[in-house]
């Protein structure tokens, strides 16, 4: 079983939404944003993240089926949208 955590730093001039696509057969750990634990919403494949203006650090802790394998490459993610100011 693999253990991940994506850490993802944004930076929102206006209340938003944030869609971020995690791996498939993945299963959310936890979510934080700024360190405090949030309920998290999934829709679609997609965890959705309120976010309010301001600079912000989102944390998604997850869980995948899947183990180390000889040659090993992360999973992929997907911001719902493009975006700027995000690391």
């Amino acid at each position: 079983m693999e253990q991940a955590t994506l850490i993802v730093r944004a930076r929102t001039s206006r209340g938003t939404t944030e869609r971020i696509r995690l791996p498939a057969q993945s299963t959310l750990s936890s979510l934080k944003v700024d360190g405090m634990p949030r309920p998290a919403r999934l829709a679609k494949g997609a965890l959705e993240v309120a976010l309010d203006p301001g600079a912000h650090t989102i944390e998604i802790a997850l869980q995948a089926p899947r183990g180390m394998e000889l040659a090993y490459a992360s999973s992929s993610y997907a911001l719902g949208r493009p975006a700027v100011n995000v690391t």
